[in-house]
């Protein structure tokens, strides 16, 4: 056979084994999950909400490129964009595992994950991570640091955020590892923000878009318009949902404490009068 005949097969094999990719000249298509509040989510409206969707329209707006969100439960989002399905995952973190498949664009933002364990289970201290079943979203970054690091911990897989916190406000599962403002966002959904408690962070990792090795291109325009993105307001999405979550996690546990600190001032700052009306009432029951 021919050295020609042979080029030509080897690249007839090539697109037969490439995912076919949609062409993104138009628009372009953005996977992510569809219940990773406050990152991404479907919102009562049934509309796609979330940090990442209003960086990405901000994207849209700078790249003067439109944009579709398709958003599923993450494994399937994942696999939408290897599969050509979707032109880019909105964000994710980076891995030596998931590099073999995935080409990177620019840096995102940073995010923590965490471990929260149930306040019933009395401390860090008091927890066996060899006996405690730990919660994880299939196919997400805490699944595979949990494996690395934590090998001996049995771990519960759940499809989406939603279903693991379900599980936990009924109280199956103890303990969880989530990135910290899905947590904070779930905890306060599912009514559970005062019966668990953030006892570890475990890693704080950059959240890249990415694309599959089999349409490596897409990530030069990706990061064009990234670049063009403000910084201000950048700043302003940010605030905008994260802010608000560190607001409310703050406040249920801490306006009683400090109304009873504010409380105790002002009887000390008027003990004189404090002693007398003491007094007073004593000499109303003899």
């Amino acid at each position: 056979m021919s050295y020609f005949i042979k080029k030509i097969l080897a690249l007839i094999f090539l697109l037969i084994i490439t995912p076919a990719t949609p062409a993104y000249t138009e628009q372009l298509i953005i996977s992510h999950s569809s219940n990773m509040p406050p990152l991404s989510f479907i919102n009562e409206e049934g509309e796609p909400d979330g940090i990442l969707v209003d960086l990405w329209k901000e994207w849209s707006k700078q790249s003067k490129m439109n944009i579709v969100f398709d958003l599923r439960n993450w494994n399937d989002a994942l696999g939408s964009t290897l599969k050509g399905e979707t032109h880019i995952n909105g964000g994710m973190y980076y891995s030596e595992k998931r590099a073999k498949k995935w080409k990177y664009g620019d840096y995102l933002f940073t995010m923590k994950g965490a471990l929260f364990a149930a306040d019933k289970l009395g401390g860090e201290q008091k927890i066996d991570m060899q006996e405690s079943i730990c919660g994880v979203i299939k196919g997400g970054y805490a699944k595979n640091f949990m494996e690395e690091h934590y090998p001996y911990t049995p771990l519960m897989l759940f499809e989406s955020s939603d279903k693991m916190f379900e599980t936990a406000a009924a109280g199956r599962i103890n303990l969880f590892v989530t990135d910290y403002p899905v947590a904070i966002y779930q905890l306060h959904k599912f009514g559970i923000e005062n019966s668990f408690t953030c006892i570890k962070t475990l890693y704080e990792r950059q959240l890249y878009p990415a694309a599959s090795k089999a349409a490596p291109d897409i990530i030069e325009l990706v990061n064009k318009g990234i670049a063009e993105i403000p910084a201000a307001r950048k700043n302003i999405i940010m605030s905008k949902w994260l802010d608000a979550e560190t607001e409310n996690i703050w406040q249920p546990k801490t306006i009683t404490t400090l109304a009873a600190i504010a409380l105790i001032a002002i009887i000390f700052a008027y003990r004189p009068e404090t002693n007398r009306l003491i007094d007073f009432l004593k000499s109303k029951q003899k």
